[in-house]
């Protein structure tokens, strides 16, 4: 199998399809409900998708922040997560976060994925919005990433908070101090509502961390005569796919996935000036709603 054990957050904004057939207590809250009625419904839908996962042999938890300790991260976990937007609640979208179990990257974790999503895309509709997003933990199958251990001049916790000063950025370090669970995390990929999304970005994750471990620096480092101020992307995506065909995750791999995306149907609930000025300049489609 690969060497890698990984988890995945999902941040998802859903609304159970098939409403009228559901029972009583699914039924979507009026929309002059107090915010306790909508933060009960929202437990709802969690122990729905418990139920759910569960029925499909995938056990799953309700994992409440103000209540449970820990996760138990042999099983799936619906939770919530406060930043996700709840802008869509008045159309019945209600935010929710659901964390794979730890899962061995072998020849079934694809299996595992499509199968998460077959049982979702079954119950639920979704919306897509900038404040979703996909983080992605990843370990060795074995042990704890020891990369560390070479650089002498530092120790290991010294470099992680120098990389990662807090877990909000695109690596996040911090589970590989030595107090941690030896995982590291990548925060960048965008919310997803797909199985291939998903596999994806997951995949991405696998091959980037074996390309940083396998290739050598001077790989990464571009002739001087070219005189450019950036790694050169052909380069990248080479050395990329070279490490995804290594670990045989190159077909879950999809090379266009940056190339486009449908702007209208991406919701913009909350953004900074600055930031939408960046999405104008890649499409003037994205608009806030």
């Amino acid at each position: 199998h690969l060497p890698f054990n990984f988890g995945v957050e999902l941040e998802l904004i859903i609304r159970p399809k098939h409403i009228d057939s559901l029972p009583f207590d699914l039924r979507l809250p009026d929309s002059d409900a107090t915010p306790r009625q909508t933060r009960d419904f929202n437990f709802t839908l969690l122990k729905m998708i418990a139920q759910l996962l569960s029925a499909s042999e995938m056990p799953c938890n309700v994992f409440d922040h103000n209540c449970d300790e820990e996760p138990d991260y042999t099983k799936w976990n619906a939770t919530l997560d406060a930043s996700i937007s709840k802008a869509h609640i008045a159309n019945g979208f209600y935010p929710v976060e659901i964390v794979t179990p730890i899962i061995k990257a072998d020849a079934d974790w694809v299996y595992t994925i499509d199968k998460f999503w077959s049982v979702m895309d079954d119950a639920f509709l979704y919306r897509r919005d900038i404040s979703c997003g996909t983080h992605v933990h990843i370990s060795p199958a074995s042990g704890s990433y020891n990369a560390f251990e070479v650089i002498e001049t530092s120790e290991r916790d010294q470099i992680v908070d120098f990389v990662s000063p807090d877990k909000y950025v695109s690596w996040n370090f911090r589970s590989a101090k030595t107090t941690g669970f030896g995982s590291i995390e990548f925060r960048r990929p965008p919310g997803v509502t797909t199985t291939w999304q998903t596999k994806h970005w997951v995949a991405f994750t696998m091959a980037f961390t074996e390309m940083a471990i396998q290739a050598s620096p001077e790989q990464f480092d571009p002739p001087s005569s070219q005189n450019i101020d950036r790694f050169p992307q052909p380069t990248f995506d080479t050395l990329l796919m070279n490490a995804a065909y290594g670990i045989r995750v190159n077909m879950e791999i999809d090379q266009a996935l940056g190339l486009y995306d449908d702007a209208r149907s991406l919701h913009i609930a909350n953004i900074t000036d600055e930031n939408l000025e960046w999405l104008w300049r890649a499409d003037w489609e994205y608009m806030p709603n």
